[in-house]
């Protein structure tokens, strides 16, 4: 990501981090919440959370990846071109 988009790696080290904490900050604040409104268990809440995160990271990395790959290729054949 940082080479085929011209990103510093600090930043998408940045990037990486806030989504991370977004992540934990859902399963420390907002599970407690929605299992008292729901008025699921704490655990069954948990494992939901779960299964919605995985399921929204896994179509954002495919959309991602569908939008940019084409840079990946780009960026490996002019390594191959340079050597």
């Amino acid at each position: 990501m940082a080479n085929e988009l011209k990103m510093s790696h600090p930043v998408v080290s940045l990037i990486y981090m806030a989504l991370q904490l977004a992540v934990s900050l859902g399963f420390v604040y907002l599970c407690p919440m929605l299992a008292s409104l729901c008025g699921l268990s704490l655990v069954v809440c948990h494992w939901i959370y779960l299964a919605v995160a995985l399921v929204l990271l896994a179509v954002a990395y495919v959309l991602f990846k569908k939008r940019y790959y084409h840079l990946h290729e780009e960026y490996l054949a002019g390594l191959k071109r340079s050597k």
